[in-house]
């Protein structure tokens, strides 16, 4: 299995490696250039976030609503005090 969330810290190093280069370049095109790649490496990192959320999500059991009222309701019937 792929471990989205490192490659998205991955993505996100390259992207700040990206944006120091782009400040220290004398060169107005290759500035352009880096700051364009921390664009795309942001992008890169948020859909591998994103994915990562989602196959998460698709392994959790689906909860039916009417389930979570009953469950809901049966601890607020459980937290009463007994006389």
């Amino acid at each position: 299995m792929v471990d989205h969330l490192a490659w998205a810290r991955g993505y996100r190093d390259r992207a700040a490696k990206c944006q120091v280069s782009a400040k220290n370049t004398s060169s107005v095109e290759f500035g352009e250039c880096y700051r364009l790649l921390e664009k795309y490496y942001l992008m890169l990192a948020n859909l591998e976030e994103d994915f990562g959320r989602k196959q998460v999500a698709a392994l959790m059991p689906p909860v039916s609503l009417k389930a979570a009222e009953k469950k809901s309701a049966f601890s607020k019937q459980a937290e009463k005090p007994v006389d």
